[in-house]
């Protein structure tokens, strides 16, 4: 009977200790740069369906990833970036911006006038390897003619 006693006092530590390492999650931090041509006479013609920007950059640790962001997609102010990776996995973020800068004023007779906006993210799903994913991450957006810099930066939990 101690026998049998032990065995399911064994098993039972067992089952619980493989619950935690598959219910284990990993809080990475993360950065990526953007380039997204969204206009101009020698950005035509364009690659990213209309309402949307789209580019591709790095993602520091995870690598290459495409980027699509589709405006106002999540409400009024509220726009989907996701990114997709090699393996076909993906982040998907609500963005939002704020704090509009137009260095030298606004000149409305000038393409691409410069400006800066302020990105603040939440990291609302994934798929593959980023499955279940949530998390922030803030940054910023600058344009300068047909091209849009976008830099992000915070920590992701999958």
């Amino acid at each position: 009977m101690r026998g049998l006693f032990g065995l399911i006092v064994v098993g039972f530590v067992v089952a619980l200790a493989s619950a935690g390492v598959a219910g284990a999650s990993t809080t990475v931090s993360w950065r990526a740069t953007f380039p997204e041509l969204f206009g101009g006479p020698v950005n035509s013609p364009f690659s990213c369906a209309p309402g949307t920007s789209c580019g591709s950059g790095e993602v520091v640790p995870f690598g290459e990833a495409q980027d699509v962001i589709v405006f106002n997609a999540c409400g009024g102010g509220c726009d989907v970036r996701t990114l997709t990776f090699g393996d076909g996995s993906t982040i998907v973020m609500h963005e939002s911006g704020s704090n509009p800068r137009e260095p030298g004023g606004f000149n409305p007779n000038s393409y691409g006038n410069p400006f800066r906006l302020d990105l603040s993210d939440t990291i609302v799903g994934g798929t593959g390897r980023f499955a279940g994913a949530t998390g922030t991450a803030t940054g910023e957006v600058k344009v300068d003619g047909g091209l849009a810099l976008i830099t992000l930066s915070g920590t992701i939990t999958f």
